[in-house]
């Protein structure tokens, strides 16, 4: 199947069908690949999860590099791309359960800087919920949105350092 967003895929351990769904998005100016690095670690953990590595739906001025939305937009036009890759990563998670026959709660969502405020967004945005949603050096980006917008409460697990 195509997914509407181009996508690197790493497949069950097991080689069969499979029982989860890791789905990990990247920072700004990243891509699925990079963010791939990750999910190779986890696999060996996880044998029968199929990961998916999606590239965000905007290009960066740099070559093969990608964004959610442009930090240096001003606030009105950025916040109109975050509720786009909102609407597009949800779809996206639709995609991959029915192209793998899951449900929400074989999905776990999460991301790195920018990849980790859009999963928020749209974890919580989703009727039913999904399993998890971790993230890593992220941060709710507009909680007005948030309080309006809160369909589902998955368990989330955040982290960020105390360095950067």
């Amino acid at each position: 199947m195509a997914f509407s967003l181009e996508t690197v895929t790493l497949k069950t351990k097991t080689g069969i069908k499979p029982k989860n769904a890791i789905i990990l998005c990247h920072g700004y100016e990243g891509n699925g690949k990079n963010i791939a690095l990750l999910a190779n670690y986890w696999r060996g953990f996880l044998p029968h999860t199929i990961f998916m590595c999606p590239n965000a739906p905007y290009k960066c001025k740099k070559k093969n590099t990608f964004m959610w939305f442009n930090p240096n937009e001003n606030n009105q036009k950025s916040l109109k791309r975050v509720i786009k890759s909102v609407e597009v990563l949800n779809k996206f998670l639709d995609e991959v359960k029915n192209e793998y026959n899951l449900q929400d709660e074989n999905l776990i969502i999460g991301g790195f800087s920018q990849g980790c405020m859009i999963t928020l967004k749209a974890g919580i945005r989703r009727k039913k919920k999904v399993k998890l949603i971790i993230g890593y050096s992220g941060k709710i980006i507009d909680k007005k949105y948030l309080d309006l917008n809160l369909n589902s409460k998955p368990n989330i697990c955040l982290f960020h350092g105390d360095q950067d």
